[in-house]
């Protein structure tokens, strides 16, 4: 029996690129309505994917296998699974492009690109004997950008205190990480204010789009599969949280914090889906701890059902696709 969890990283990059490739061919061309606020970053990017619609596709597809990569090496890197399994390039790609029909989709992969980065750079401020300032910096100046793109993504600053209790920060960090958001946001106001236009709209701007109109959940109403891809994924993830959690033991100290972080980015990512205001753009972001723990899941399981498992998300992919 095949072992999927064993295939080597160049094949799992391969695979990743053969998603990619298949999925951008079937991302749809969005027109811009009529009435849509078109200000900002958010509004850019909506102008641009409808301008540029080839450039579009092509930018996805490139960010499609660069987040899947820096998933793949963050596990590894920390040793979140048994063999240093490379499964969460492919697992990222086909939980990320089964949802390929939603409007704003250069919203959701350069949000998840962006939210990926900052991941990685809380996850390296994780340092036992020494400060991490400079990556809880950058990683919170990330964060604080990504409102100004994904306006739901304000919900992320929720994570910003549980990185410093669960990875056991100094208070000088977190005066640092909060110091980092608040620059970004500093920045742009200062931007606005030199172009004469107030030095708080893009703020004020976020969090009136909070109670907007664009349900994710009535999106993906449009699209009945789309609920069947989704709950298969969280069961999936339900279960692999439970298998790493009876085995915790088994893993380092610092593995099972990033795990428990992840859990609390899903539990955001799931509260923000829920916001009126939140699009399909959401699932860019779910699908970066939807590629850290299903692997964890195939990895413990038996081989075979693993296999069957991989198989069955593939054919779900596919389906989206073409259904």
């Amino acid at each position: 029996m095949v072992n999927i969890t064993r295939q080597s990283p160049v094949l799992s990059l391969f695979t990743l690129v053969i998603i990619s490739i298949v999925s951008i061919f079937h991302i749809p061309r969005v027109d811009i309505e009529s009435g849509i606020d078109v200000d900002g970053i958010y509004g850019s990017l909506l102008l641009f994917q409808a301008d540029y619609y080839l450039l579009s596709v092509v930018i996805c597809g490139f960010l499609i296998v660069l987040t899947g990569f820096y998933a793949a090496r963050l596990s590894i890197q920390y040793g979140l699974f048994a063999g240093h399994s490379s499964l969460s390039m492919p697992i990222y790609g086909l939980f990320a492009c089964s949802f390929g029909f939603m409007d704003n989709y250069l919203i959701g992969y350069v949000s998840s690109f962006l939210l990926m980065l900052a991941v990685r750079c809380y996850c390296s401020g994780y340092k036992l004997h020494s400060y991490g300032f400079s990556s809880l910096f950058s990683g919170s100046m990330i964060l604080g950008l990504m409102p100004y793109i994904y306006p739901p993504s304000i919900l992320l600053l929720l994570i910003l205190p549980f990185v410093i209790l669960i990875f056991k920060r100094s208070s000088r960090e977190f005066i640092v990480s909060t110091a980092g958001f608040l620059l970004t946001n500093l920045v742009i106001s200062y931007i606005l204010w030199l172009r004469g236009d107030g030095m708080l709209s893009y703020i004020i701007t976020i969090f009136e789009s909070l109670s907007a109109d664009g349900s994710a959940i009535r999106q993906l109403s449009e699209t009945p599969s789309s609920y069947v891809v989704l709950a298969a994924y969280l069961t999936l993830v339900v279960i692999a949280y439970i298998c790493y959690f009876r085995e915790r033991y088994l893993s380092t100290k610092k593995a099972r914090r990033i795990v428990i972080f992840n859990m609390y980015l899903t539990l955001c990512c799931l509260f923000m889906l829920l916001l009126p205001s939140s699009t399909t753009a959401v699932v860019g972001l779910l699908a970066i701890p939807v590629s850290i723990f299903i692997p964890i899941l195939l990895i413990r399981i038996d081989a075979a059902i693993s296999v069957v498992i991989y198989v069955t998300i593939v054919v779900l992919w596919l389906s989206s696709l073409f259904f």
